[in-house]
């Protein structure tokens, strides 16, 4: 009588089947280029940002809407999305009071026409009691570019802690901008508290 048989050793397989021997080697795939293995993420440390004159609390911070220079309207929705996105990479970073004022929206009606932004915001901190302010505007530029400067104000300080500048077309380029805008942001307040 003929016996069927199955052994499996690993990645062999050797079947007895009719008083014959028959193996199947493993099935191996084939891969052309590279395959990298997804790494971990690199785990970011989280900065308490303090007070900075003299309290020990968490530092007050407030990211304002960006002003539209540009003298074209149909730019104004960039206004809330560049601060949104700054907004979105100070809370990944840091751990600090998100500072919340009524009078935002008349004061950047205000700081739009004003001659001395820095003066302004300077008071605008101290009035509202607030450590960090956020600012910036976009003007337009030949071409279709627009060129986006964001200005970061330490109560107490004498110059801006950080003014980046970037230059991008009005398309959905404007999206990876933002990011980098908001990363830079992030950065420079990182490096002024280490």
């Amino acid at each position: 009588m003929n016996a069927f048989r199955f052994y499996s050793m690993g990645f062999i397989s050797i079947v007895f089947l009719s008083n014959c021997v028959t193996w199947r080697g493993p099935r191996l795939a084939v891969y052309k280029g590279t395959h990298q293995l997804p790494t971990a993420p690199k785990k970011v440390e989280t900065i308490t940002l303090k007070a900075t004159e003299g309290d020990s609390g968490l530092a007050k911070v407030i990211v304002l809407p960006f002003t539209n220079l540009s003298k074209n309207a149909s730019y104004d929705y960039l206004s809330e999305s560049l601060s949104g996105t700054i907004d979105a990479g100070m809370a990944s970073r840091f751990e600090y009071k998100r500072k919340v004022t009524v009078e935002e929206k008349a004061f950047l009606i205000r700081l739009k026409s004003a001659d001395n932004r820095r003066q302004m915001i300077d008071a605008f901190a101290k009035d509202n009691d607030i450590d960090i302010v956020i600012s910036g505007f976009y003007t337009g530029a030949e071409g279709n570019f627009l060129n986006i400067q964001t200005e970061v104000f330490e109560k107490g300080k004498t110059e801006n802690l950080a003014e980046i500048k970037e230059k991008s077309k009005a398309d959905s380029s404007l999206f990876t901008v933002s990011d980098t805008i908001a990363q830079k942001t992030v950065e420079s307040i990182v490096r002024a508290r280490r």
